[in-house]
């Protein structure tokens, strides 16, 4: 019996040492990793990809995560591809919302997330 293929995740980012970080961390988890420096890129990389799992910003140029993350929902592979969130933004109510609204796995408040947490969540909504 081979090993299960290996589950790819897409991370979206626009801060580089951020980007980097992620990426590493879980691909030391043994995850397949792609990398995106905005939601344009993002997108593409994500219908072109189909990555297994989501990870992405909110605020970056050219397009933010919300805006990739409505029209990844909209292609039919999209739909229900998990995301997980990490943000800056502080307003509670309006994520619970987003949460909803964009049907995602969970999201992490930039200043209180550690990396072994991004991680262990990668893994536990990937079932791995």
């Amino acid at each position: 019996m081979g090993k299960s293929p290996q589950k790819t995740v897409l991370i979206v980012e626009d801060e580089p040492h951020v980007l980097k970080m992620i990426s590493s961390k879980l691909y030391h988890e043994g995850l397949g990793v792609l990398e995106a420096k905005n939601g344009e890129e993002g997108l593409k990389l994500a219908v072109q990809n189909h990555p297994d799992l989501i990870v992405s910003d909110i605020v970056m140029p050219k397009m933010d995560g919300l805006t990739m993350i409505k029209k990844i929902r909209q292609n039919g592979w999209g739909k229900t591809v998990p995301i997980i969130l990490i943000t800056n933004l502080k307003e509670e109510n309006s994520f619970k919302k987003n949460i909803e609204e964009y049907n995602l796995s969970f999201y992490f408040n930039k200043p209180n997330w550690k990396l072994q947490d991004v991680a262990n969540k990668v893994k536990e909504v990937l079932k791995i």
